[in-house]
């Protein structure tokens, strides 16, 4: 279920109101967490996991402009009250990472959005980061070399399991 719900969600020409977005998005975040996060936790494992509710925050409250209040409750609903230990942030400037996806071929739904729009899922990003710097780590990844990057992340992980 949960790839035909990500190819109606990026991949589609149907124009979704943005409340049924969010419940999209939501359904297939709760089915993640209970098939994929709750097993694995439960037999010890980390889960490593591109995007989460900090995603869906900046993008339906940041990009979409919908209430922070509703957004936070679905999304406290969809993650049934786990959230994760260390989020790393991968932060670029909309006109960089708009520069890079066009690189990589075909544009998602989110892509083909205004620059403005970009610019707001980045602030609400940033905005996340300050309530939350213990949780939320920024590397930036456009001065940055793919290796430099790549062993900021790995320092990250190391500290969080104290290695």
């Amino acid at each position: 279920m949960g790839q035909k719900i990500r190819d109606l969600l990026l991949h589609s020409n149907i124009q979704l109101d943005k409340i049924s977005e969010l419940c999209f998005f939501a359904a297939d975040r709760a089915e993640h967490v209970e098939k994929i996060i709750k097993p694995a936790l439960s037999q010890g494992k980390i889960v490593l996991s591109d995007r989460y509710a900090d995603s869906t925050t900046a993008y339906q409250v940041g990009g979409s402009q919908l209430p922070e209040d509703l957004v936070a409750s679905i999304n406290n609903i969809a993650c049934k009250g786990l959230m994760p230990d260390l989020t790393i942030l991968l932060d670029v400037s909309p006109e960089v990472g708009l520069k890079r996806a066009q690189i990589k071929g075909a544009a998602d739904r989110f892509e083909k959005e205004k620059l403005d729009f970009h610019q707001r899922v980045r602030d609400n990003f940033f905005s996340i980061a300050q309530k939350e710097p213990k949780r939320v780590k920024i590397i930036n990844t456009e001065k940055d070399s793919i290796d430099k990057v790549q062993q900021e992340i790995r320092n990250l992980i190391n500290e969080k399991l104290g290695n």
